[in-house]
């Protein structure tokens, strides 16, 4: 189950329009040990989910380059994350400028 879940966000969400959102329920098999899950069990959803938190905050973290969480196609578009009971629901919104911290040098995104 939560492969599937992963393969689909990965595959579904650059389709999703900016100012939408993408929603993956069922996320409570995360914790469900007969779906491979468990707490803080790699490999689940929730814990795939849970490093969104990184990602959108990864240009705060760019100050200082042993600190920083690499800049992905999710910290380019992910305007928030929200977790519900046995639901995570993704904001897809492109952030509207280029942080300073990427002006240095050639365009890269």
């Amino acid at each position: 189950m939560m492969n599937q879940q992963i393969t689909t966000f990965r595959e579904m969400f650059p389709h999703v329009r900016d100012g939408g959102l993408y929603i993956c329920e069922d996320c409570g098999t995360s914790y469900f040990p007969e779906y491979n899950g468990g707490l803080k069990r790699e490999g689940t959803f929730i814990e795939f989910a849970k490093n969104f938190i990184d990602e959108i905050n990864a240009f705060a973290g760019n100050r200082k380059p042993s600190h920083a969480a690499p800049i992905t196609y999710d910290s380019l578009n992910m305007g928030g994350i929200h977790f519900y009971t046995y639901m995570v629901v993704i904001e897809k919104n492109r952030i509207p400028f280029m942080p300073f911290e990427l002006k240095i040098g050639k365009p890269g995104f």
